[in-house]
């Protein structure tokens, strides 16, 4: 019981230090990929839009990301 117990503890730990500590928006502007990717794959709408109407790929173009606007046009 006590390592079952450990177990999921340290499964827990490992999932929640896999979230980036930055937005979607804020890793589009740092041309941050990795966290990028993390959104992506966990159902971030690529379309999604900000309060002024831009798109992530727009922003993506605004902070000559040119990594994550491969990325992003990958998608």
């Amino acid at each position: 019981m006590k390592k079952s117990f450990a177990l999921l503890v340290l499964l827990l730990i490992i999932l929640v230090g896999c979230k980036p500590k930055v937005s979607v928006w804020e890793a589009v502007q740092n041309n941050d990929v990795k966290s990028l990717k993390y959104y992506l794959k966990n159902d971030v709408n690529v379309d999604s839009m900000d309060g002024e109407g831009n798109t992530l790929l727009m922003e993506a173009v605004n902070a000559n990301a040119l990594d994550v606007l491969k990325e992003l046009l990958n998608q």
